[in-house]
């Protein structure tokens, strides 16, 4: 029996070291093949001109791209681009990245989710109820992508197959504002303008700066016949053409909160001020300015914020600011006149609202401000003048019309006033109350005592609604009077 003799020591660990380089170079063979069969599947990345893009997108995106090149067949890096393009509205090319992550990723409810979201919005609703399909064989509960899924088919008048979705979806979200919105405006284009009405006007109640439901219910009314209120929500969907409910819907909120441009946060923080947060507001405006120095209407915007939280040298530095990028805003001088005003700067302000109105004589703002100063000041006449002016060129400007129906009575001339008066209640606002006391108080000095009666009755009415106790003890006192047949 022949035994081997022993290898030396040494050459055992060579002979390790061999195996392991070896295996080292069949790993990275078939990382590199995967890589390169994964390369193979999706293409070469696309070419992206950075100098055609906004800066803050160029800068994100270069530092983006950049890790992507050393790891192109990476779902997430090439989903995350997508996100951050179609945070900037650059949908082409998101729509290519997004492409690339799903075939990479297929088992990801993101990327075509992502993908119906960008094809919706361009139009292409064949494509996006595909990509929502897509998606819900994944997570058929996703309640963003069936109310999506619902809203392709409205779109391609599909309208019985949206129908169903919607009215399943609003058994398990009654309280969904674009929902009810979704579901009216499927009513509407069946011909059940009733019904459509019905859902709309809950949509609106949910969420009242809601642009697009007001615009189908203005419709629905129209064809309703009661024209008052199809002007009215009309005149609501101007107001808030944009407007609307931000919705729960976790997927797109993580790509909207990757713009950061200035515009963007201009956008958040009028959004902000509108819900009362204007702290927040004051936060998001200051960003806007900081991403962009020279933004002009962030500037405009936070005289008024820091104006309305108090904060007059704030609010003064950007005006200043504003002063210097564009001394020929007649909005900057309008809102450093109505600082002025609540200092109580009463010379300031006039100069402010007069060099407004100089660069924009039809603004019906500065019009109405510089009457009320007019009229402060004794210059009846005058402020007349410019209280015409203002309505004149804004007929729907209730609080222009109360001052100058309020002029019409110390000129008394009643009959003059109750026009206006009626003109500035078309529109019901928290004012509504107080114009209509007034108004009653013009139907009496004509002697319609009726008229005056129903008024205050219906001025009363409002003001418990809104919860105006001062006013309402007024209102009781006119009725007392009316009651004893004196002049409220």
């Amino acid at each position: 029996m022949t035994v081997a003799a022993p290898q030396p020591r040494h050459f055992r660990r060579f002979f390790l070291y061999s195996l392991l380089a070896l295996a080292c170079i069949c790993w990275a063979g078939l990382t590199r093949c995967s890589n390169d069969n994964a390369t193979a599947k999706v293409g070469p990345l696309p070419e992206i001109d950075l100098a055609a893009l906004e800066p803050a997108l160029a800068e994100r995106l270069s530092a983006a791209l950049a890790t992507l090149r050393s790891k192109p067949a990476d779902a997430s890096f090439n989903g995350e681009a997508g996100m951050l393009l179609h945070a900037y509205q650059r949908l082409d090319l998101a729509q290519a990245f997004y492409e690339r992550a799903r075939a990479l990723e297929p088992d990801s409810l993101r990327w075509p989710y992502y993908l119906g979201v960008v094809h919706a919005r361009q139009g292409r609703h064949e494509a996006a109820l595909g990509a929502f399909e897509a998606g819900l064989e994944i997570d058929p509960t996703l309640l963003p992508a069936r109310k999506r899924k619902a809203r392709s088919l409205l779109e391609q008048r599909r309208l019985d197959e949206s129908l169903l979705i919607y009215s399943e979806l609003l058994q398990e979200a009654p309280d969904d504002p674009e929902i009810c919105n979704g579901l009216g405006k499927v009513h509407a284009a069946l011909g059940n303008f009733e019904d459509a009405a019905a859902h709309l006007t809950r949509a609106v109640a949910m969420s009242p700066d809601f642009g697009e439901a007001h615009y189908a219910l203005a419709l629905a009314y129209r064809e309703l016949g009661d024209e008052a209120k199809s002007r009215r929500h009309l005149k609501q969907y101007e107001n808030d053409r944009f407007g609307g409910p931000s919705g729960a819907d976790p997927l797109m909120a993580a790509v909207n909160k990757l713009n950061v441009s200035a515009a963007e946060y201009l956008k958040r923080g009028v959004e902000a001020r509108g819900a009362g947060k204007i702290a927040e507001a004051i936060a998001l405006h200051l960003k806007a300015v900081q991403a962009d120095p020279g933004f002009v209407q962030a500037h405009l915007n936070l005289i008024v914020l820091y104006g309305g939280a108090g904060k007059p040298d704030l609010a003064e530095s950007h005006y200043r600011q504003a002063l210097a990028l564009n001394p020929d805003s007649a909005e900057l001088h309008y809102n450093y006149g109505v600082l002025s005003y609540d200092k109580g700067n009463f010379d300031a302000a006039a100069q402010a609202f007069r060099r407004a109105l100089a660069i924009n004589p039809d603004y019906a703002a500065a019009n109405n401000n510089m009457g009320q100063m007019l009229e402060q000041q004794g210059r009846l006449d005058d402020a007349i003048g410019f209280y015409r002016r203002a309505v004149a060129n804004r007929p729907d400007y209730g609080l222009a019309h109360y001052h100058l129906g309020r002029a019409m009575m110390q000129k008394k001339r009643p009959a003059e006033a109750v026009r206006e008066f009626r003109l500035a209640i078309r529109e019901e606002t928290a004012r509504t109350p107080v114009y209509l006391t007034t108004l009653a108080a013009a139907y009496a000095a004509l002697g319609e005592t009726a008229a005056a009666a129903d008024t205050l009755a219906r001025a009363r009415r409002l003001a418990e609604r809104y919860g105006q106790a001062p006013l309402i003890e007024r209102i009781d006192g006119q009725l007392d009077k009316l009651t004893a047949g004196e002049k409220p």
